[in-house]
């Protein structure tokens, strides 16, 4: 008898590798189709991304010209090294393209898939469930991970939060198994492993700053007395780790640029507190009663609070999400639209078994995980809210057991093949959904592209080259397509004045111009000017001191860019 076990185990294991490779080829059998064209375009994030990582690569250091930074400057939005640094061997071996760019972020969705499961599957051994119902909480969980519209959006856009979510994910699980384990040495690996993937964490997205050291305070006050009984040169190296990880985000002036970034997101600055403060004391109060009710303490508690709760919204997890288009195409929900009668009954769960410490880690999880976005000015964006999505699943997936517990064998029958239909249908129109309906009305950035080759192909004009709308990036693309070279970007490029929200625009790289077109100062000098068609006048167009040179359309034949050539002396028309 005293075989069985490792039998047991041993068949577990092998059942468990077979489930994965099946879900995870169901993932890639929703991900990998239009995989690099959809979205379509880079983004100017992912541009910059792609461009950093291609400079650090061929000359060791940043598009600003900085050696292997830890705080990189990109346009002022001060990005980590995380995504970045993890791009050069991709780069190195398969070139700077847009898939390359995304293909950590791919990756990134298959480790969120098994680790949310692997997380599920210790958490239900804690509750004391069977093996079976390990194994079927790791599968339902890997399965609705795999099939939900926020993996596989993220999965196919470069997205430092969802690399940084990879990691976390990873992190927790080892922390979850070397908890299962009286083995000295596995605790050990897997606590300098948690310990390592957590401070690239830290390295990779600015919420896990805020959401990473919270969390794991919460988890060493839930476990600590298991914490204290595990191999202690593990948790010492562990914390050596930790704390190299904070020197580096000290030492290589990230907290100094987050206070930079935070001056266009933090709603909580202290001045905008202090106008609204001052904007409420308009009643003729006493002025003592007046600095009670309305100062910048209470304005803040209150702007928190109302960003914190508003993230419970179901309308945004469920129905609409947010209204960017990079980031939710479509304006679809986050979440299957099945699961939230499930997500209620999670609720419901966690109140009647709240003594359970795997119900406790989830109810700090979703608690902890609204805090980073709640410290911004939109906090109903998905990539700031990235963190909460796998507690979301499992919440369903302890929702569909709590419902299972009332029911009898048939009945969990019929709702097992029911979930399994409505699954399947979810997925499948899900993927026709961002494949087919959702491009039309998503942002597409092929057009900056184009852009970018058009300027590429004139930069060598007599005449000074022009392109307008310089906020919006445009100078990226043209690094990124065209592969410019870094240690001409590093001495020749100009910049425009850091803005009051810390971004820092691009004026100039030798002859092409990212300007806003002064139309009474063209009469100077001869132009290259590159347009949208909304930007020329009629007026201008029969001008002769214009004469249009060719037309950028994208594929569907639609003009989204002119070349016009301005003449110091009016051209003759024959």
């Amino acid at each position: 008898m005293k075989f069985i076990p490792n039998i047991l185990a041993s068949q577990y294991w092998k059942v468990w590798g077979i489930g994965v490779v099946m879900i995870l080829s169901l993932a890639l059998s929703l991900y990998l189709p239009k995989f690099g064209q959809l979205p379509a375009g880079l983004n100017r994030d992912e541009a910059a991304l792609g461009y950093n990582a291609y400079s650090l690569l061929e000359t060791g250091k940043d598009e600003w010209g900085t050696a292997w930074p830890v705080s990189i400057t990109s346009f002022g939005d001060q990005k980590l090294p995380g995504y970045i640094y993890t791009l050069i061997p991709f780069i190195a071996i398969f070139g700077l393209k847009i898939w390359v760019i995304r293909l950590p972020s791919l990756l990134a969705g298959l480790v969120v898939i098994v680790g949310t499961g692997l997380i599920a599957m210790k958490l239900a051994k804690q509750t004391k469930l069977s093996l079976t119902m390990q194994l079927t909480s790791c599968f339902l969980v890997m399965i609705l991970t795999a099939i939900s519209p926020w993996n596989m959006h993220f999965s196919r856009v470069a997205y430092e939060t969802h690399l940084a979510l990879a990691m976390f994910i990873s992190s927790l699980a080892c922390l979850l198994f070397a908890l299962d384990t009286n083995h000295k040495l596995r605790q050990r690996i897997l606590l300098v492993t948690a310990a390592l993937l957590s401070g690239l964490t830290l390295l990779t997205y600015h919420s896990y700053q805020v959401f990473i050291p919270l969390f794991f305070l919460a988890f060493l006050g839930l476990n600590f007395k298991k914490i204290k009984k595990l191999d202690q040169t593990g948790i010492k190296i562990g914390l050596a780790i930790g704390l190299v990880s904070v020197g580096l985000l000290i030492g290589g002036g990230v907290f100094k640029a987050n206070l930079i970034k935070s001056q266009g997101i933090n709603p909580l600055d202290n001045q905008t507190l202090l106008n609204k403060a001052t904007e409420y004391r308009t009643l003729k109060l006493l002025p003592a009663i007046n600095k009670v009710l309305f100062n910048k303490y209470n304005e803040g508690i209150i702007t928190f609070t109302q960003n914190y709760t508003s993230t419970f919204s179901g309308t945004f997890f469920f129905i609409h999400g947010s209204n960017h288009g990079d980031h939710n195409p479509g304006n679809g929900g986050s979440i299957n639209l099945f699961l939230a009668p499930f997500v209620l009954l999670g609720l419901l769960a966690m109140g009647r078994y709240h003594q359970k410490k795997s119900i406790q880690l989830v109810a700090i999880w979703l608690m902890i995980g609204l805090i980073p976005s709640s410290l911004t000015i939109n906090p109903l964006l998905e990539v700031r809210l990235g963190t909460i999505f796998p507690a979301l699943e499992i919440l369903a997936v302890i929702g569909i057991f709590y419902l299972f517990h009332f029911l009898s064998r048939l009945q969990k029958h019929i709702l097992g093949i029911s979930l399994l239909a409505v699954g399947l249908l979810s997925a499948t129109r899900m993927f026709i959904f961002y494949t087919q309906i959702a491009p039309p009305v998503s942002v597409d950035n092929t057009g900056y592209h184009l852009l970018a080759q058009t300027l590429y192909r004139y930069r060598s004009a007599p005449e000074t080259v022009l392109t307008q709308s310089p906020f919006s990036s445009p100078y990226i693309w043209y690094l990124f397509e065209n592969k410019i070279d870094p240690s001409l970007v590093h001495q020749k490029i100009i910049h425009y004045p850091t803005t009051d929200e810390g971004f820092i625009h691009v004026k100039q790289l030798e002859n092409v111009h990212f300007e806003t077109i002064s139309w009474d100062g063209l009469g100077t000098i001869p132009y290259i000017l590159i347009l949208k068609p909304t930007e020329i006048s009629p007026d201008q167009r029969v001008s002769p001191s214009f004469s249009l040179i060719e037309t950028i359309t994208d594929a569907n034949n639609q003009v989204l860019y002119e070349v016009w050539r301005y003449h110091l002396k009016p051209v003759p028309k024959y």
